[in-house]
């Protein structure tokens, strides 16, 4: 246990030290990140393949030029600034896990219609380790504003969330 403990803190320690490369144009057959600022005045932004959708709000990644050894850990990444509805057995109502699935259908389908690479700004630890907080961005979009336009989403800012089970029903889109 104190072995694992200790590759974990490392892990953290590492990513939290990890600068992104000098700029240049975007690749999305590379995995390294980079700085891909369109301006001086825009925070930088740090590419990451995506392995997967956990569900509306929280995407599975891979983190490139972490240590031998670390380079198998996954991260997950918790869309900064929204609460999205449960799936599955976490969801309190059928109505919240309708629109849990619909949420994480329109995240997948936005991350990789674009490719698996999204690139992230805002970067911060989460209140669950082995989790970051950071804004998502697919091209020029907030993933999180996506989401909020369709109704799958709304503004969250780490307090209490609300219920999802006294929401109206889906748009007819979904």
């Amino acid at each position: 246990m104190r072995r694992a403990l200790t590759a974990c803190s490392f892990a953290l320690a590492t990513l939290a030290t990890l600068s992104p490369a000098p700029a240049q144009a975007p690749d999305p057959a590379d995995d390294a990140p980079m700085e891909i600022s369109p301006d001086e005045d825009a925070p930088p932004r740090v590419r990451w393949r995506v392995l997967g959708v956990t569900d509306g709000d929280t995407l599975r990644v891979e983190i490139p030029d972490l240590p031998l050894g670390l380079d198998h850990l996954r991260w997950s990444v918790r869309v900064n600034g929204v609460d999205t509805p449960e799936k599955g057995w976490r969801a309190q109502c059928d109505a919240e896990a309708e629109r849990g699935e619909a949420a994480t259908t329109l995240s997948t389908e936005l991350v990789f219609e674009a490719g698996d690479v999204v690139e992230l700004t805002d970067i911060k630890w989460g209140k669950y380790a082995g989790r970051v907080v950071a804004d998502v961005w697919i091209g020029d979009e907030l993933l999180s504003s996506r989401l909020i336009e369709a109704g799958l989403a709304r503004p969250y800012d780490g307090g209490a969330r609300g219920s999802w089970c006294e929401v109206e029903a889906l748009p007819e889109a979904f």
